[in-house]
């Protein structure tokens, strides 16, 4: 089978939120060439996630997606 890389036309994503980012890693995890477009300024003050708790399965997805991502999203978190 051909790399997804090389066969695949870019993938937009828009939206810069947690379901966007999820899945712009995810496509680049698999080696497709992504773009992200958000519609906030770029020099916004974002003062990062409202989220409390990051659920386990989610943090196994985030692994599946790209290795080492579910454990740097929760040691950040604490």
């Amino acid at each position: 089978m051909a790399d997804p890389a090389e066969v695949a036309e870019p993938v937009l994503v828009v939206g810069a939120g947690p379901v966007g980012m999820t899945a712009a890693l995810a496509l680049r995890a698999r080696g497709l060439p992504v773009t992200v477009l958000e519609a906030g300024a770029k020099d916004r003050v974002r003062p990062g996630s409202r989220a409390l708790f990051v659920h386990r399965q989610s943090l196994r997805l985030l692994e599946r997606a790209r290795p080492g991502l579910g454990q740097r999203v929760a040691a950040y978190g604490t």
